[in-house]
Order: structure tokens, then sequence, then C-alpha cells
């Protein structure tokens, strides 16, 4: 009976459905983020975005806008620099980027803009009209963010599992020190009040040592007076 719930909370989660798409249709099934490899294409197409459903028809003028480490570059179709090729429109005008061609390839890790001049308003032909549009990719962003990388669970959070298990390591050892010390420092038992104050060898405190030399000094300086006076009369 206890595991029923168990039960009912597996088979919850087993209904959900793994595309979310559907209940949240304003998200991009069609991720933005590329990763930076040795040969990258980025496409100025997109099928759920005027002008970029057809670019080749709709597009009257396309630029590639290059990131900040390649100086903003504007490069049009056809067009070719430094690794950075334009393709045509019989190719929807795809951005492709080869680092064997540049001098600086990290330079190519940024936001890539694919900028479209179109009609404002497609459903009016004879419309004069126009605007720019923009179609932006990135190209090895997030690199620090575990799950922006490929591979398996372990190979995404390799070094986050690695920072965990070496803190554990130190904190046990931490705990591990600190329990020995104060295992060795106390072994003997709790120290009590009496000997707090300190107990000499004749088995008498500090305090009642000290009133003890008191008591002592007095006797013997009372002693040492009488022992006078009986000089004094003896020599009369």
């Amino acid at each position: 009976m206890a595991f029923q719930p168990l039960i009912l909370i597996f088979l919850a989660v087993l209904s959900v459905k793994a595309d979310v798409h559907d209940e949240f249709p304003e998200w991009d099934p069609i991720h933005w983020i590329v990763e930076s490899t040795d040969l990258i294409t980025l496409p100025c197409k997109h099928p759920a975005y005027y002008p970029f459903n057809d670019i080749a028809k709709n597009g009257k003028k396309v630029v590639w806008i290059l990131p900040k480490d390649a100086s903003y570059r504007h490069l049009s179709n056809g067009s070719s620099d430094e690794g950075f090729t334009v393709q045509k429109d019989s190719q929807n005008f795809e951005l492709v980027i080869n680092k064997e061609n540049m001098n600086l390839p990290d330079s190519v890790n940024g936001m890539y803009v694919c900028a479209a001049l179109a009609q404002a308003n497609p459903d009016d032909a004879s419309s004069n009209i126009y605007a720019w549009y923009y179609l932006r990719w990135g190209v090895g962003l997030y690199t620090n963010v575990p799950a922006m990388n490929k591979g398996s669970i372990g190979e995404k959070y390799y070094w986050c599992f690695t920072y965990a298990w070496v803190s554990c390591l130190v904190a046990i050892v931490i705990i591990v020190l600190f329990s020995v010390t104060v295992h060795f420092r106390y072994k003997g038992g709790a120290v009590e009040e009496s000997d707090a104050d300190g107990v000499y060898a004749d088995g008498l405190s500090f305090d009642e040592a000290k009133e003890k030399r008191r008591s002592s000094s007095t006797s013997s300086y009372g002693y040492r007076k009488s022992k006078d006076l009986d000089n004094s009369y003896t020599k009369v």
C-alpha cells in the first residue's frame, strides 16, 4: 500500500510529453546556438519567420554581419573574406565558416546576423515599403554552461561532478581531523572544578596552600618576637 503513491507518480512522469513546444508554440524548435567546429554552415533560412521562410524569393538584398571579434564586417551574397564565404541565392545565402583559412580561428565565436531587406507587407504585392529583417545565430556561445555541451550527462557535467567529489572529500577529511583532535584532547575526561585551581603534591589546592603559608608566616613571626623578648629579659 505504501508504494501506490510512488507508482502513481512514476506513471504520471511517464505520461508527460517530451515535446513542450505544443504547449508553448512561441518557443522556437530550432536552436539558435551553434557549436564552434572547424567547418560551420549558418543558414539564412527559417521555416517559421518571414522573409526567411523563402529567402531566395522574398529577400531583395541579403547581408551577413559578422561578430565583434571579426570587426562587424558585412558580407553580401557571393562574397568571400578570410575563411568566410556567403553562398548565392540558389543555396539560400548560407554562410560557410572555414577555420583552416583563418589567422585567428577563435575570432569566429560570437553572434552572426543575416540581414534581409524585404517587403514590409508581403500580402500587398504592389507595396513599395521595405524593411530589414534579422535572423541571428550564436556560434560558440555559452561554452561554460555544461548543458550546452555535447555528450552524455557524465560528459557534460564531468567537471561539476569532479569538483563536487573533491569538495566532499575535503570536508570529510576536515571533519575527521577535528574529531580526532577533540577525542585526544578530552580523552582523560572532563576537568573538575577543583582541578581547575590546581592541586599540589600534598593534596592541597592552590588556595589552601596559600592560606597555609600565610598561617605559617604569622606563627613564625610571633615565635621570633617572643624569643627576642625572652633574650632581653635574660640580659637584664
